[in-house]
Formats: C-alpha cells, structure tokens, sequence
C-alpha cells in the first residue's frame, strides 16, 4: 500500500517541474510500453517527488551506461568476425592435404573410418559442415539456428571411451574424451546430419559457440540494446498518486466542459 508523507517545499517544486514536463510532452502522457520501464515506474511511486526525480535521472543513467557497454562488447564482436573472416577456423585445425591425412588418421584412431571426409570450417558465415559423399554437401550452422532448434551440436566420444568416461562420472570427476566426433543433428526428426572428427571435442565445441554467438552479435548489434527512456515516461501514472491539486483541476476541468455541453 503506497503510503505519502507530507510534501515539503522541495517537493513542490519538484511536483511544478514534472507538471511543466507532462506539458510540453503530452503525447507520451500515459505511455509506458516498456517492461522495465513501466516497473520502474511503478516503484517510483514510493518516493516523494523530490527524491523520484533524481531516482528517474539515476535510472536513466544507468540505461546509457549499459547500453555503452554493450556496444563494446558488439565491437569486440565484429573485430572477432573479422578475424574468423581472414583466418577461419578448421576442424582438426589443418585444411588442404594436411587436414585430409590428418582426418583420415584420427577417424581410424577414433574408430570410426568412414567419418574421415567430413570436415568444418569456422568462418565469418558461421560454422560450415562439409559432407562430401551425402546428398547435402555443405550446412551453414548459425547461432540462431540453435537457438531456435534447427540444428544441434553435441560430442560423440569414441566407443572405447564410453565406459571409462562413464565411471569417471559416477565419481562425479569431470572428465573428457581426449578426442571424439563433433555431431549435428536435427532435433525435430532426431536424424544425425554430420559426424566431425575432433580433438579435445567438448572444449572444442564450447570455443565454436561461444563464435557463433559473437557472429550474431556482430551482425545484430544492438539486439541485447535496452529502450532509452524518456524522463517524462516515468512520471505518466506518478503525477496522478502525488499530486491532488492537479487531480481536481482536472475533474473540474471535466466538469465545467459537461457543464457548457449540456447547456
């Protein structure tokens, strides 16, 4: 239950400063589309009007202060972007006739030969899935595809592993296969799409999509950015709790206008 104290001269003053700024304003009057906005317009509500002024000035503050670094964080992100876009990033870490002996090693290793032609590479696209002998030879993975559970990554260990990895575990030990197979799969139809040889896979694939989403960060730069608010859109409902001597200005206003209509 708000309770009011007593206004105090300060307070009016302040009372007169947000009357002046519905005013000049009074299309955004009543207008609190914003979530966190209209929350904290509601605690507002508790202050008096001396004290809500500066809370709203310190909110508002605080909005641009977030918003700043956030657009730090989407620079780092296009800077990482261009990166990926001069020097992918390739499964096994080797491409060309390097990467093909190597894969073609690590697949018999792993136990799992006929894996050996796919490969990945990690560009400014997002993650590229080469299935050469499938009837779909290449995927483009995104960040949001697995947001939105178009595709899904895992880490396949080697089936020598399971055992050991699965001991370890009951044993609440964090342990890793030291290679394995990065997999994607399709979640709706639970059909895997592509299986990649990998070293040190787990960590391999916390390091692809923490990639991807900088990727969609870059691209989206200001999606994680919050709405700046105006001053006037904390006071929308305020004035109404606090201030009586514009409650019956008004009805009297409303009265006198029936009045005139009805004569």
């Amino acid at each position: 239950m708000l309770v009011k104290r007593k206004l105090t001269d300060e307070d009016r003053k302040a009372l007169k400063q947000i009357r002046t700024l519905l005013k000049r304003y009074p299309g955004q009057y009543g207008r609190l589309d914003d979530p966190m906005v209209r929350q904290f317009a509601q605690d507002l509500l508790h202050y008096p009007p001396s004290e809500a002024i500066v809370k709203a000035e310190e909110f508002r503050e605080r909005v641009k202060n977030i918003n700043n670094s956030l657009e730090d964080e989407a620079e780092k992100a296009a800077n990482r972007r261009e990166e990926l876009k001069k020097n992918p990033v390739y499964s096994l870490g080797r491409a060309g006739l390097a990467g093909i002996m190597l894969r073609s090693f690590m697949s018999s290793v792993n136990g799992t030969p006929l894996s050996s032609p796919n490969w990945y590479e990690l560009n400014e696209r997002g993650l590229v899935v080469h299935t050469p002998f499938s009837i779909v030879t290449e995927r483009v993975v995104t960040h949001r595809d697995l947001q939105e559970k178009r595709f899904e990554l895992g880490v396949n260990p080697p089936v020598y592993f399971d055992s050991i990895l699965g001991f370890l575990k009951q044993l609440r030990i964090n342990a890793s296969a030291p290679w394995g197979q990065i997999t994607l799969r399709e979640p709706g139809s639970g059909v895997t799409l592509a299986e990649v040889v990998e070293i040190r896979p787990e960590q391999q694939l916390a390091k692809i999509k923490k990639d991807l989403a900088l990727l969609y960060r870059a691209a989206n730069p200001y999606a994680n950015h919050l709405m700046l608010p105006k001053m006037v859109d904390f006071f929308s409902y305020y004035i109404d709790e606090w201030d009586d001597e514009l409650q019956f200005s008004a009805l009297s206003e409303e009265t006198e206008e029936a009045e005139t209509t009805s004569s």
